[in-house]
């Protein structure tokens, strides 16, 4: 599409610091690499880097609610994603099939708005689930219970003429028999009310409302508190975090769980959108649970405080109703209904697999190696994801862009998405990169205090060391058996920090030659003090 690239590089060179700029081949730094910047400097989300579709409704929500971008933006990401499902993935890197499912996890004090942003981003899936579950109890349901009533009556038919039927009459009737509650068992599975979008639920309820609603849900939750609760395990009497189901979900894994009262739920391909809102206090929270962040959970999800307040309100406009304009908010809900029809109520079929231009695989491939190279080849869970967000965002970037919308009558629209039948191209290679380079910055708001922390218990764990061994230490000591650094070049790298701080002292090797030819460190005096 003319003029993305250019908008994605201008909206970047707001944000990105100039050392970067210096290789406009190379996707933005990492999260961790990113220096600290001061509060007052805009960091904007890049609604440009959206499809039109769904720039529009970004910021029509945001003027609306009151709200800033930050939080308009990643709750119409999230329902953009849900429309998807599992209807379309795409080859990405070394083989790999990537959905376009989202976990967005957005955080918001009480009374700032994000309940009204909420309700406009996502009413259009909530109508769609609605007019769906009317259709479905005014037509479906009664000729589904009915030709069930059949069935039922059959099968007690046979059973009836079982009992004084003769030896020879006995194997057709029980053949005739299975093939009657052959068609009941499916029936029935046809008899449950359309389900696109669940709340609350305990692990073995997602997982059942899942094997009964084709594998594919969108877990959303506005005042997500009980949701999260859920998956630390508040519900179970043991209460061990069970964050298993949405591990799994995240990249489609097949899953079987097994309880007491529920007995056994096979899941092969489970899919699973989710976007939970709740105060930043709680995501802080979620950020010191270190099994929530090395098991993997939070590293799904793309996160963000908008730091949202509440905003004064005129005096002359105090009784005006203010509602999306319908030039907006009507391509938005066709576009998302029409995302459904194509993609997410196929469940049960092959979804769609999209091929990648050259130049997209290129820019992902780079931004993977510039990742892996400034981990020093062992990067943590959040950054062994940044490429396969980047990528999930520029899937749907590419199948919104790929929607044609048209007007059919006043304020009334239709569109047509055709995303799946091309290959996801650079323009949405760099829509996904931007958008992620965003979200990223977001996360290192979190993980700065997580990070913090971390290096004071391997400072203490160092400390330790170092009282132990008044000879000195090198490196080699802190990563062997990675008892505090994962390699050498950040063993080292701590061992310079340490010494810069003043916390230890450098131990030169002796001249001539004599002795160890490595310079050692110890603590420094202050520190030397058990």
């Amino acid at each position: 599409m003319p003029g993305i690239i250019d908008l994605i590089e201008e909206q970047a060179s707001e944000a990105i610091p100039p050392t970067h700029q210096e290789n406009e081949n190379l996707p933005p730094p990492p999260a961790e690499d990113l220096p600290e910047e001061p509060a007052e400097k805009p960091d904007p989300f890049p609604v440009r880097a959206l499809p039109p579709v769904l720039a529009a409704m970004v910021e029509s929500i945001a003027d609306i609610a009151a709200v800033p971008l930050a939080m308009s933006g990643p709750l119409v990401l999230a329902a953009a994603s849900a429309s998807i499902g599992r209807g379309c993935r795409v080859k990405s890197l070394l083989g790999r099939e990537t959905r376009a499912s989202l976990y967005v996890l957005l955080g918001k004090q009480s009374g700032s708005g994000g309940s009204g942003a909420y309700r406009l981003a996502m009413g259009p899936l909530y109508g769609f689930q609605a007019s769906a579950r009317r259709e479905f109890e005014s037509g479906l349901k009664p000729a589904i219970s009915g030709e069930q009533e059949a069935i039922q009556i059959d099968i007690e038919t046979l059973r009836k003429s079982l009992k004084g039927a003769a030896e020879g009459e006995r194997d057709s009737i029980i053949k005739k028999l299975a093939e009657a509650r052959k068609r009941l068992a499916a029936v029935e599975k046809e008899l449950v009310d359309p389900l696109y979008l669940a709340s609350d639920a305990t692990p073995e309820g997602m997982a059942n409302l899942l094997s009964m609603h084709g594998e594919v849900l969108a877990h959303f939750d506005s005042d997500a508190g009980d949701a999260i609760s859920s998956v630390l395990g508040k519900y179970n009497a043991a209460e061990s975090q069970s964050e298993s189901l949405w591990l799994k979900s995240f990249d489609s894994e097949p899953i079987t769980i097994v309880r007491k009262n529920s007995g056994v739920i096979y899941l092969d391909a489970p899919s699973l959108a989710v976007c939970w809102v709740c105060t930043p206090a709680k995501v802080r929270e979620l950020f010191q649970n270190d099994r929530l962040c090395e098991a993997g959970l939070l590293p799904r999800f793309l996160v963000c405080d908008p730091k949202a307040k509440a905003q004064e309100i005129p005096e002359d406009q105090a009784g005006k109703a203010r509602a999306i304009p319908a030039a907006v908010a009507q391509p938005y809900e066709a576009a998302i209904w029409k995302a459904l029809h194509e993609y997410r109520l196929d469940a049960n079929a092959e979804p769609h697999l999209l091929e990648m231009t050259g130049e997209a695989r290129g820019a992902f491939a780079r931004d993977f190696n510039k990742i892996l190279r400034g981990a020093n080849h062992t990067p943590d869970p959040f950054q062994s994801r940044l490429t396969e967000q980047a990528i999930r965002l520029a899937l749907i970037c590419h199948l919104y862009r790929h929607c044609k919308i048209e007007q059919k009558g006043e304020a009334t629209f239709g569109a047509d998405m055709t995303g799946h039948e091309y290959p996801l191209c650079a323009e949405a290679a760099a829509c996904g990169l931007a958008l992620r380079d965003w979200f990223a910055r977001r996360q290192a708001e979190f993980l700065g205090a997580r990070r913090e922390a971390e290096k004071e218990s391997g400072w203490e764990k160092a400390r330790q060391i170092m009282l132990r061994r008044p000879d000195g230490i090198t490196a080699r000591e802190l990563y062997s058996g990675r008892v505090v650094a994962a390699n050498k070049a950040e063993g080292e790298s701590m061992l310079t920090a340490w010494a810069e701080e003043g916390r230890i002292v450098p131990i030169q090797p002796k001249p001539g030659g004599a002795g160890r030819k490595v310079v050692r460190y110890k603590l420094a005096p202050v520190f030397a003090g058990k």
